[in-house]
């Protein structure tokens, strides 16, 4: 199962490091928005693969590095596999290959991590309803490889979560596909397994309060 979820996306972690040039100067600050605790819910479909939805839950954040645990489920909802000691660099393409965490508050134009030069912030929407809330969303629309993968992906701007993510890849004997939505986060709304947002609002003060919180995949060992 581990191998399926990895090949279809390691066409897309070699172009993510192909991506990196001589680092530019930039404006931008590569920080992690997700608190520790994070839980994020996402149905999910790929090519060939059985597995309905997943769960990541933030386990760890230090300096640019979010580190996570990830469950697959069935179509039928039972569980398929898990992970745990997965991480995410946000300020490099260490761990991209899914996209889960970007860092938060980045504006149109900014490198998706430190030195890239294909994937960057396309634009920026209000109001967007995800999950159950109403946010901003950072997103990318990028075509590489001569137009044969087609990337699409949603962050939540404050936040650095993925929101939603949409691979396709065409050619001889290469078709593929995978799609991740957003249905649940204990960041915002009531998640499975998070608490909603508290906000006590008081005396000048106003205290927020957030318990428990991608083609592409970090290849495991």
């Amino acid at each position: 199962m581990r191998k399926k979820l990895a090949c279809g996306f390691a066409a897309l972690s070699i172009f993510l490091v192909l991506s990196v040039a001589c680092t530019p100067t930039m404006a931008a600050t590569y920080a992690p928005g997700v608190p520790v605790g994070a839980v994020a819910n996402y149905s999910f479909g790929q090519t060939n693969l059985n597995i309905g939805s997943l769960k990541t839950e933030v386990t760890g954040v230090s300096g640019a590095v979010v580190t996570f645990t990830k469950t697959e489920y069935y179509a039928n909802g039972t569980q398929a596999n898990s992970h745990s000691g997965l991480a995410e660099n946000v300020s490099s393409q260490q761990g991209f290959a899914y996209m889960y965490y970007i860092a938060a508050n980045l504006a149109i134009g900014d490198p998706l991590y430190s030195g890239s030069v294909l994937y960057k912030i396309n634009g920026t929407l209000t109001n967007y309803n995800i999950a159950g809330g109403t946010r901003t969303v950072n997103y990318m629309n990028v075509t590489v490889m001569s137009g044969s993968i087609h990337i699409v992906a949603y962050w939540d701007k404050p936040t650095g979560l993925m929101v939603k993510f949409s691979y396709h890849q065409t050619g001889p004997g290469a078709a593929w596909w995978a799609n991740f939505t957003l249905t649940s986060t204990s960041l915002w709304g009531t998640g499975a397994g998070g608490i909603p947002t508290l906000y006590l609002i008081g005396g000048g003060a106003a205290v927020a309060v957030v318990v428990a919180a991608w083609l592409l995949l970090r290849r495991r060992k």
